[in-house]
């Protein structure tokens, strides 16, 4: 039976020690050491302190139910690839002549918000996917896609992360646009697609049913018109506007410009696929082309008059007076 005194105090657990005279036993190595006390009976108790009930490691930092206080300077975590591609999710900034990698959202209760992870802050280096424990910096031009590798590749192993603050909650506002809007429009879209589903003939729609689940929400809900809206505005890029644009705009505008885009894209591909078409149908007619005419008739052009010549002068006998002068002037 655990006896517990509700709050603990200095008398209460001299008391307690002094009735049930308790024999202290140290357990554990470093931090994780804790005092048991323990009596003649089977009945015992732990005391824990206060420094001692804090996180010595990931796996404790991932069971804490209250996320650390916000960090100022630089830190790193250490997350399994599968949590940080669920549960992170990151945007480019311009910083300086190049580019950072910064936090956009980060979802509720996961284990990177519990770690510190926070939005706005930028991601300066990971470890290498081969080589676990090398850290690679990401320079002024990062790329989003090297570390969606990165995280696929150590889907289920380990990966060290480090992070610092950089922007405000208005700074990213500004870029990205506000998180509670966001998830207002999920949470709509959610209840929009089930009353469609039902009104349809009870087509069941998928919701995220937790808050882990909530970043894949666009893809658990192939029905949701709203869901549908917002994979449309991420497809034609509108996060990377200013707030206020994407706002002005409408979806049509957007797809509108989307549209014309593509076009001059394939007005230019189709240009240089013209120059391209030429340059084959040329070769095409050097391939084909024949001279054996034209070289036979430049050599007739010259050889003919001189043959015709010669002949005239055989049959006329002219070649036989050129042999008899010739015979005399000797």
């Amino acid at each position: 039976m655990l006896r517990r005194h509700e709050p603990w105090s200095a008398c209460g657990l001299h008391g307690h020690v002094a009735n049930y005279s308790l024999r202290p036993i140290m357990i554990g190595k470093g931090r994780s050491q804790s005092l048991l006390l323990r009596r003649g009976e089977p009945s015992k108790l732990v005391v824990l302190s206060a420094s001692d009930q804090q996180a010595t490691s990931v796996g404790t930092a991932l069971t804490s139910s209250k996320p650390p206080a916000e960090t100022a300077g630089k830190f790193e975590i250490t997350l399994r690839g599968v949590e940080a591609l669920q549960s992170v999710r990151l945007g480019l900034v311009p910083m300086g002549k190049g580019q950072a990698v910064v936090v956009t959202e980060v979802a509720e209760g996961s284990a990177a918000e519990q770690l510190g992870v926070r939005r706005g802050q930028k991601l300066n280096a990971l470890s290498d996917p081969m080589r676990y424990g090398t850290m690679w910096n990401l320079e002024d031009r990062p790329s989003l896609k090297f570390v969606v590798d990165t995280f696929k590749m150590r889907r289920s192993s380990p990966i060290d992360l480090e992070f610092e603050p950089m922007m405000s909650a208005a700074d990213m506002d500004a870029i990205f646009g506000s998180t509670t809007a966001s998830r207002t429009r999920d949470g709509s879209g959610d209840e929009a697609g089930e009353e469609g589903s039902t009104a349809a003939g009870g087509t069941a729609a998928a919701s995220g049913g937790d808050s882990g689940s909530g970043s894949r929400a666009l893809d658990m809900s192939p029905d949701n018109a709203l869901g549908s809206l917002s994979s449309i505005d991420q497809m034609l890029g509108s996060g990377s506007g200013s707030g206020s644009d994407a706002e002005n705009e409408t979806i049509g505008e957007r797809l509108a410009a989307k549209y014309a885009a593509q076009q001059r894209a394939r007005i230019a591909v189709n240009e240089v696929q013209k120059r391209i078409d030429r340059r084959k149908a040329y070769m095409e007619i050097d391939e084909q082309r024949d001279d054996t005419g034209l070289l036979l008739g430049l050599a007739a052009a010259f050889l003919l008059p001189a043959l015709i010549i010669l002949v005239i002068a055989y049959f006329t006998g002219y070649l036989d007076r050129l042999y008899l002068t010739a015979l005399t002037l000797r």
